[in-house]
């Protein structure tokens, strides 16, 4: 999921939680994509960054980059 996410962002762009979602949905069941997009801010990439998690103000979803 962080290689996924790593792709799609870039440098400053938000990922929403259920793009991610989608994109990985036919890999691991819901539960399991829940789980661990609850858990995925704070986490380091394979890059030495830092997961960063924030609630959109215009959707008021959780977006990653």
């Amino acid at each position: 999921m962080i290689k996924v996410l790593t792709a799609a962002s870039g440098e400053t762009k938000w990922v929403a939680r259920h793009t991610l979602k989608g994109v990985m949905c036919k890999r691991a069941s819901p539960e399991l994509l829940d789980y661990s997009l609850k858990h995925l801010g704070g986490k380091l990439a394979s890059n030495c960054m830092m997961v960063q998690a924030r609630c959109s103000p215009s959707s008021y979803d959780v977006e990653f980059r």
